[in-house]
């Protein structure tokens, strides 16, 4: 009861308790057998959002201090990347990838990590001369991609990685995707969510995601023509699988 914060509550009736609560109890439950292994099978589905952050917090400090190894399943992609050590990604009862939290977000090795692991550009090419081809883009790779040359590829471009002009002071490498003219602009807390219609075939849309201090020294509006670079993408080509070697346009940290 003193682990999950309960001693307050040990004389309460279970209807007494809220939902943050009562998963508490639960967990108390579960760890006075003294397991080996314990298995949440998506414990904070009924949760509100905000109780959800808190408590997912709480039981990863609950589980660093008792060291009980233990297996999440979750479909909340945030709740995966801020509570696993390593992380397991499923598409249709196959293992896609198995990484680190940071290795599956920024390292997707096939289309649907990157997309199922929040939001991601996606932009169809092929590989050519080292270089990704699509149309008139054109991006060099920082090493070659093996058995890959002229096959069919898709880039992953995570909005946060791109940008509407050149950054100054960068140190990562910058490479233009195309001219673009902003769609909508919108205000979304602590950070700007913009849409931008690339000035390519079929116009394709991208998502960019600016923070305050980018929008408020170059605030953009409905109609403005921007050009639009990535500091970072991954390349994934078609015949990838779970076993693939995830395939980058940079090294990366």
């Amino acid at each position: 009861i003193d682990l999950v914060h309960l001693d307050e509550h040990r004389k309460k009736k279970p209807f007494q308790l809220s939902g943050g609560q009562q998963q508490r109890v639960a967990i108390a439950r579960a760890l006075a057998y003294k397991p080996e292994v314990l298995l949440f099978d998506e414990p904070f589905g009924a949760l509100d959002a905000q109780i959800r952050v808190t408590l997912r917090r709480e039981i990863r400090a609950l589980l660093k201090k008792i060291n009980v190894p233990s297996i999440f399943i979750t479909h909340d992609q945030e709740e995966a990347l801020e509570l696993g050590d390593r992380v397991a990604l499923l598409n249709a009862g196959r293992i896609e990838q198995i990484g680190t939290p940071y290795e599956v977000y920024t390292k997707p090795a096939t289309v649907f990590v990157a997309t199922f692991l929040g939001s991601a550009n996606l932009l169809c090419g092929k590989i050519s001369g080292g270089k990704f081809v699509s149309g008139t883009v054109s991006l060099e790779l920082d090493f070659p991609i093996e058995h890959a040359e002229g096959k069919n590829a898709k880039i992953v471009i995570r909005p946060e990685d791109v940008f509407l002009r050149k950054p100054e002071n960068l140190t990562q490498k910058y490479q233009l995707l195309a001219t673009g003219c902003v769609k909508e602009a919108g205000f979304a807390g602590a950070f700007e969510r913009v849409t931008v219609t690339l000035d390519l075939e079929d116009n394709p849309e991208i998502v960019v995601i600016r923070p305050k201090t980018e929008t408020a020294a170059f605030p953009l509006h409905p109609g403005q023509n921007v050009p639009v670079g990535a500091v970072r993408f991954r390349v994934i080509p078609e015949e990838c699988n779970a076993q693939a070697k995830v395939f980058a346009a940079d090294p990366g940290p």
